[in-house]
């Protein structure tokens, strides 16, 4: 399995000697992966969100674990969940990588490790397919930016869940169960139980599906790529994209380019179309409180 890991490393020319932040939750895919980078210069960071009566339990295997081979580690707990609103998925997801940033900053390290595997991807896939809508990219990639660091998957081609467990087990490496993970309480729970009754075969199948369809969307991105920088050498000429086939895909680059703060919603993608190939060629459209479009003359001014 080291050999395999490191081929990932090697397929980005990622430095295997440099120092990584390596994002831990207890659970047996990061326990997975932590002993197969015990040997590496790391720094593990655990997020402890206190939502359940056992989860101190997940902690402490994470803090047994760095303890006994001299890995640094650092947790973080959330006692107060009143001063977060919204969504918890996106909250915790917010406070993990949020602190992860910290600590990559104290470290003055700029890539984070996460033990994502194939049935992670597979349940985003599956989520995005569900919800009818048309991304560039179906799953999760392997290696992406957030808050300027490099956020690395090395497991996510490598293995299926039942393959981490495994390997805890067989190197006798301990690690949590969420058992909240099995409630049908969100959407991606829900998957994750349906998957459960489908054989690997089938997982593949579907797997190999959706990194087809991504493919395909890698010469669509590198089309509107050069579109966009069309666009932008015109100074925003509307002219030059009367023409464009895939219109909402171009809109979502558009914007993501210029204001990746703003949230787009499908609606608001297809109201920015109607907005951008209207004939009116002087018009204004507010993307929210802070950042409007406008089309003066046949441009478009941000």
């Amino acid at each position: 399995m080291i050999e395999q890991l490191k081929k990932e490393f090697i397929k980005f020319e990622i430095n295997l000697e440099q120092r990584f932040i390596l994002g831990i939750s207890g659970g047996p895919d990061s326990m997975c992966l932590l002993n197969l980078m015990k040997d590496q210069n790391i720094v593990v960071a655990h997020v402890n969100y206190m939502k359940r009566k056992d989860s101190y339990i997940d902690q402490e295997i994470v803090e047994n674990y760095c303890k006994k081979y001299s890995i640094p580690c650092f947790v973080k707990t959330i006692n107060d969940w009143k001063n977060y609103k919204g969504n918890f998925q996106t909250v915790a997801r917010e406070i993990r990588y949020d602190y992860y940033l910290e600590i990559a900053q104290k470290f003055n390290s700029n890539i984070i490790l996460l033990a994502h595997q194939k049935d992670d991807f597979l349940e985003q896939a599956i989520m995005q397919e569900n919800s009818k809508r048309n991304p560039l990219f179906f799953g999760i990639k392997q290696i992406n930016k957030i808050n300027n660091l490099t956020i690395f998957r090395p497991l996510i081609n490598l293995f299926w869940k039942v393959e981490t467990e495994d390997y805890c087990k067989k190197n006798d490496v301990k690690f949590a169960v969420d058992f909240t993970n099995d409630l049908p309480i969100y959407t991606r729970n829900k998957i994750r139980l349906e998957l459960k009754n489908w054989t690997v075969k089938n997982k593949q199948n579907k797997l190999d599906f959706f990194k087809n369809k991504n493919l395909e969307n890698e010469k669509i991105e590198t089309l509107l790529s050069q579109q966009y920088e069309i666009f932008k050498s015109s100074n925003f000429d509307l002219k030059t994209i009367e023409h464009i086939e895939n219109k909402e895909l171009f809109v979502f680059k558009l914007i993501n380019a210029n204001f990746p703060q703003v949230k787009l919603t499908s609606g608001k993608i297809k109201s920015l179309c109607d907005f951008l190939w209207s004939k009116n060629s002087t018009k204004q459209y507010k993307l929210n409180d802070n950042y409007s479009l406008v089309k003066k003359r046949g441009k478009l001014i941000f």
